[in-house]
């Protein structure tokens, strides 16, 4: 089965554990990863740091080229 994965143009954590955890599940299924331009938005404050820094995850092009998927822009 053909899977799309929509997707930023960077570094993204989220992307990262999401795809992993397909691949292991169906390592069979071809996989189609759509980059969508990253847009950064102005700093916010919070009162406490209740999620995790989605940049700290591997470029959505490193990680389709890194299982041997299509990267489209």
């Amino acid at each position: 089965m053909k899977v799309g994965i929509i997707t930023y143009q960077t570094n993204h954590l989220k992307t990262q554990q999401v795809f992993e955890g397909i691949i292991k599940k169906y390592p069979e299924d071809e996989f189609i990863f759509y980059g969508l331009p990253f847009v950064k938005r102005a700093e916010r404050k919070v009162f406490f740091a209740h999620r995790p820094d989605m940049s700290t995850g591997m470029d959505s092009r490193e990680l389709a080229k890194k299982y041997g998927c299509e990267y489209v822009v």
